[in-house]
């Protein structure tokens, strides 16, 4: 007769153990990649919505910079000079608050438009030369991010009577939505009413 010999394996308990024991071992690395993908994402829309509100403020500027070397802006108007005659005035708690924002087309030409309540989304298109807020884009889509500009005055310097507008500050509020939160990035630079041309002609 044969004699059986008993043969070992791993009992259900074991097994359950094992898959525990894995499990463990895999969720730290899995949690340690998601957060680092969740912070790329995050990186990204925060340098995504700096470069966006400097662009703004770069083309203010610019402008204000244009108008002044050729005598076209004077201390009355100098504001709405540079915004195409649009108001663009006080961001949201401050009285009579208007937003813009700010389009470019494929010729390079920068407009200005009052927001209808809330600003419209920038659009966006990866094949494009410009990836954000450029008009007449074929096979554009709505992006995250949406651009407000104010230009706001202070009290004492608001342009009123014999006192001239001297200065004001340019205030852009980038805003999106990552996973069902509201964020916003906001940039504020102080700009002068210069008057350049007089330099040069004198």
């Amino acid at each position: 007769a044969k004699k059986l010999t008993q043969q070992k394996g791993f009992t259900l308990l074991e097994t359950l153990v094992a898959v525990f024991i894995l499990t463990l071992a895999l969720t730290g690395p899995i949690y340690i990649a998601s957060l680092a993908i969740r912070g790329s994402v995050e990186s990204r829309d925060n340098i995504s919505a700096y470069h966006l509100a400097e662009e703004a403020i770069e083309v203010i500027r610019n402008k204000r910079d244009y108008l002044s070397l050729q005598s076209n802006i004077s201390s009355a108007n100098w504001l709405t000079s540079i915004t195409g005659g649009v108001s663009c005035m006080n961001p949201p708690g401050v009285a009579n608050s208007v937003a813009c924002y700010m389009t470019r087309d494929s010729a390079g030409v920068y407009t200005f438009t009052q927001c209808s309540g809330a600003c419209a989304p920038l659009l966006f298109n990866p094949n494009g030369s410009i990836l954000y807020g450029e008009t007449g884009l074929i096979g554009a889509v709505e992006s995250k991010f949406t651009r407000e500009i104010y230009l706001q005055t202070s009290s004492q310097d608001n342009g009123s009577g014999n006192n001239p507008l001297r200065e004001v500050d340019v205030v852009v509020t980038i805003k999106w939505t990552d996973r069902g939160r509201q964020k916003q990035f906001v940039l504020k630079e102080r700009l002068h009413n210069q008057q350049y041309y007089r330099y040069y002609t004198q």
